[in-house]
């Protein structure tokens, strides 16, 4: 008795535990982030600048802000289809001191930068010789010349203009700051280097997953390897930011294929929880998975950048997660300890948005999932139940059941709707069930060689082959019965399996392998 009851409570205080140990982990990591964190003590951003939509050549030259300039945050500036300018005043304490100082930028513009009134350097160009923009790279660091800065009151001027695009973003102006000089514009390796080193975790993690489906036969594991495969498409748009400098006309393509990898991942994840946890019924599903979709949909429609359509539709699908996992947890406790880690993910999301989207939303499913297939193999798919073949086929005959021993028959015969059940001593019954559904009820020892007929492999005693292409299987009860062309190789591979021996027609085509259809 009490064996009986330490086994199940010794496996729910084990699945607690690692379930403990797992959400563990994942605060670890999510700490790991925050400390290296997306903040670089180096940058001195501006906390407002001064900007205008008129274009005057003559503006680089400006002392003071003119009334008339608009003071706000960077990356409010907007609506720069046409030249306009940027006035920073510089703290004198920014350039003080003998190391190297450049101007950082990023975003989707092109610009001229005037230190003092002196021209020092461009971010493509504003205008080409026939008026039009050159789109810039989507990074800039542009160095400031030592004898250009002066002790006191310097100006940054910069001419800049948003037309090639494709799209209204949501920050023009994503960064700009002024930082120790590097020769390289790109985003810092170290900075993607969790991303980056990710993609190899992420494309193992598909193979595991694939092969975990090979193992269970469970096609709701087919979520999570589509879930995985989005997660490194994401992953591997995001990183091309610090392997490639592109022109910002690039940005637009590079930010839909990560937004179109991050929605099919938490798609994938919610497509699981629907299917193995919450079980409703498959309309149910159906109408599931359409509400996220369409939820996905409309956060496309109404934000216009890529950033904030991201974001706002993997908070839509986290919130259906998170009531996947609430409804789920009545018959499945495991949800109730998955909502945290749907919390922790949520609420980073919100506090850090840029860095959630930059590496931590790789980093904190990577992680998920890696411990999910590690610890919980289980939880994600219940293993196969073995059941024992059955013995007897009972045959229904009108009102009359018949008990039939399996290692009894012969062979079965279609006959129209109903199936002659043939016995090794000659008796046969008429079972009112088809043969395709008596086969149902047998071992797959009884296999199916004819549209009409179906023999217990240990019955075969030789397979034949006559003029024309013709197949016979001979039975030890001296019955010979027609086998199929389509089915002859599946036939022949099954009792090379068994071990049974024949006659030289065994060396037959194995182009028929697998075929399941009879002629």
């Amino acid at each position: 008795m009490l064996d009986e009851w330490l086994t199940p409570t010794h496996r729910i205080l084990g699945s607690i535990w690692r379930m403990v140990t797992s959400l563990g982990v994942l605060l670890i990591i999510t700490a790991g982030l925050l400390f290296v964190g997306p903040q670089n003590t180096h940058w001195v951003a501006p906390p407002t600048v001064a900007w205008t939509q008129t274009d005057d050549a003559d503006f680089r030259r400006l002392t003071r802000i003119p009334r008339t300039w608009t003071r706000a945050p960077a990356h409010r500036i907007e609506d720069l289809d046409t030249p306009g300018w940027i006035f920073w005043e510089i703290p004198d304490d920014v350039v003080a001191g003998t190391t190297p100082r450049a101007i950082e930028m990023s975003g989707p513009f092109s610009a001229e930068l005037y230190w003092n009134s002196q021209f020092i350097g461009r971010k493509g160009e504003v205008q080409t010789f026939d008026g039009r923009e050159r789109a810039g790279p989507i990074d800039s660091l542009i160095a400031i010349p030592a004898e250009v800065i002066t002790p006191r009151d310097n100006r940054l001027l910069i001419r800049l203009v948003s037309s090639q695009a494709g799209y209204e973003p949501a920050a023009i102006v994503q960064s700009l700051s002024i930082q120790p000089y590097r020769p390289d514009a790109r985003r810092s390796l170290r900075y993607y280097l969790p991303s980056l080193t990710l993609l190899g975790v992420i494309g193992a993690l598909i193979f595991v997953y694939a092969r975990f489906w090979q193992q269970r036969r469970d096609p709701r594991l087919l979520w999570l390897v589509g879930a995985l495969c989005g997660l490194w498409l994401a992953d591997l748009a995001e990183i091309s930011r610090a392997l490639v400098n592109y022109p910002y006309s690039w940005h637009q393509p590079r930010q839909a294929l990560a937004m179109t990898g991050l929605f099919l991942s938490v798609l994938g994840l919610f497509g699981f929880i629907l299917t193995r946890w919450v079980q409703t019924s498959a309309r149910l599903t159906r109408i599931g998975i359409a509400a996220a979709v369409l939820g996905l949909g409309v956060q496309v429609v109404v934000w216009t950048g890529y950033d904030a359509r991201t974001v706002f539709g993997l908070a839509w699908m986290l919130g259906l997660i998170m009531l996947g996992l609430l409804w789920a947890g009545r018959r499945e406790p495991v949800c109730w300890l998955l909502l945290p880690m749907a919390l922790i993910a949520l609420a980073y999301m919100v506090m850090f948005p840029g860095d959630f989207l930059d590496r931590a939303v790789y980093v904190l499913a990577t992680t998920v999932l890696a411990l999910a297939v590690g610890l919980h193999r289980d939880v994600l798919s219940p293993p196969p139940v073995h059941k024992r073949p059955p013995e007897r086929l009972l045959v229904q005959s009108g009102g009359v059941q018949v008990s039939v021993p399996i290692e009894d028959i012969a062979c079965l015969k279609a006959a129209g709707n109903y199936t002659e059940v043939h016995r090794r001593d000659g008796r046969w019954h008429l079972d009112n069930r088809s043969l395709k559904t008596v086969l149902e009820h047998l071992p797959d020892t009884v296999v199916r060689i004819h549209r009409s007929h179906a023999v217990p492999l240990a019955r075969i005693e030789r397979v034949s082959t006559a003029q024309g292409s013709r197949y016979s299987a001979h039975l030890d009860t001296g019955t010979v019965l027609p086998v199929s062309r389509g089915l002859v190789g599946e036939l022949r591979d099954r009792l090379r399996t068994s071990q049974i021996g024949s006659d030289t027609s065994w060396s037959g085509s194995a182009s028929s392998r697998g075929k399941t259809s009879a002629r």
